[in-house]
């Protein structure tokens, strides 16, 4: 946000993600391969676990996403699965136990 840049975060069903940066309208690996904690997946019990469009979030320098809400379901090594949803107009993040 204090650059003043997009931001991407690509995420995959086998627990990784990326994060890219927009340069002159194109996106550049900030950061490798990540991976989620042990114990903890992207699950959402045979649905698909990311409802973000095409998989990612693309922050605008506001802080608010550009396209759509969306969000991922994440199993604990306890097997709770919980939403993180963000709200595209805002960026509001929001962590609720899921059914």
């Amino acid at each position: 946000i204090s650059k003043n840049v997009n931001y991407k975060v690509k995420f995959y069903t086998n627990g990784t993600y990326e994060t890219y940066k927009e340069d002159n309208g194109n996106w550049v690996l900030d950061t490798g391969l990540e991976n989620l904690q042990q114990g903890i997946s992207f699950n959402r019990n045979g649905s698909d676990p990311i409802t973000f469009n095409d998989d990612e979030a693309i922050y605008k320098p506001t802080g608010a996403l550009k396209g759509g809400s969306g969000g991922v379901y994440m199993k604990n090594s306890k097997g709770e699965i919980y939403a993180v949803t963000v709200v595209n107009t805002t960026g509001r993040v929001k962590v609720a136990k899921s059914e």
